[in-house]
């Protein structure tokens, strides 16, 4: 037993990291600092005195205005979407005035990172608060920063713009390192932890009851029917997450000593259900390279349409082995 339950242990164990790792992130989210904010005006360079900021993590300037555009254009979910584009030039000057770092930009409907705190659209014009967030800046000491900035008019669309602010936020994290410490221990401890259950799961006493000939179907119609469930359970997993591997999982531990034919379909579908889980997390990784989408696609439609077949087989009591299946359980 001490395979089994090292492997449930790990497995847990890297799942409290993974939630750790997402708590601490949008703990840091949600705990940037508001260091300094002043007002500026549209088409007119505005530099700010000397700021005091910390230097322990990252630095990053927001523009937070209320903009009126004219300029509509109707969304993926039928509602009319402001468009504008605001040209924006910033500077970061230190106490020896260099230019330590400078970015020249726009504050756009269609780019950047936003944060919407109110809008108001009607058939004509749109009204919205919008903060735009620009790049995190890694600061050395003392920390003394000026910042320069320039927003010119919208030519394109003619949009407007009024109570604009510059905002200046400290204490801000890298959250990428975090976010995909999570998502890797996440899906390792499933697969570690998955794999604990199974080998649980093959140590069990008792074994599946069998007629007189192991290869006959079962004349039992729950038999059939059960087989049938654990395929079809997998299809939860579009509601439930994880129920796509989990529901298979449970049926089969649960039944699996009532019928060898039953103990056939639950080693099958659970070793499909793995054997997917990794092609999906490879299929992931290459959208990276835009080929994993169409990976995804092709698994999704092999997914659905392999599941069907063997619950149909199941049905008829006969055995069913999934194309493209590894081997975990044999």
């Amino acid at each position: 037993m001490r395979k089994p339950t090292a492997l449930l242990s790990i497995g847990g164990l890297l799942w409290i990291i993974s939630v750790t790792a997402f708590g601490t992130t949008i703990f840091h989210a949600v705990n940037a600092n508001q260091r300094h904010i002043e007002t500026f005006h549209l088409n007119s360079e505005h530099v700010t005195p000397f700021i005091t900021v910390n230097t322990e993590n990252f630095v990053q300037i927001a523009v937070k205005m209320v903009i009126t555009s004219s300029s509509l254009k109707p969304s993926v979910d039928n509602q009319q979407e402001m468009q504008y584009q605001f040209p924006f030039r910033y500077q970061i000057i230190d106490q020896n005035k260099n230019v330590f770092y400078q970015d020249e930009t726009s504050i756009s409907w269609d780019r950047g990172t936003r944060s919407i705190s109110e809008k108001h659209v009607g058939n004509d014009k749109g009204k919205l608060t919008v903060e735009t967030i620009f790049d995190k800046i890694k600061l050395p000491q003392p920390g003394k920063i000026q910042i320069i900035v320039l927003l010119n008019q919208d030519d394109i669309y003619s949009a407007t713009a009024e109570n604009i602010e510059l905002i200046v936020y400290d204490n801000v994290y890298q959250h990428y390192p975090l976010i995909v410490t999570g998502v890797v221990a996440a899906l390792t401890g499933m697969v570690i932890f998955i794999s604990g259950l199974i080998c649980l799961a093959s140590r069990s006493t008792g074994s599946p009851k069998t007629s007189s000939s192991a290869n006959q179907p079962p004349t039992d119609s729950s038999d059939r029917n059960w087989a049938m469930a654990i395929h079809l359970s997998a299809f939860s997993g579009y509601i439930i997450p994880f129920g796509g591997l989990f529901g298979p999982l449970i049926i089969w531990l649960t039944k699996r000593n009532q019928h060898v034919f039953i103990d056939h379909h639950g080693k099958e579908a659970v070793n499909f259900r793995i054997s997917l889980l990794i092609y999906f997390i490879a299929a992931f990784l290459l959208c990276f390279v835009l080929i994993g989408f169409l990976f995804l696609f092709a698994l999704a439609i092999m997914d659905i349409i392999l599941t069907i077949i063997a619950a149909i087989k199941a049905s008829d009591g006969e055995k069913y082995q999934y194309p493209l299946s590894i081997r975990f359980i044999k």
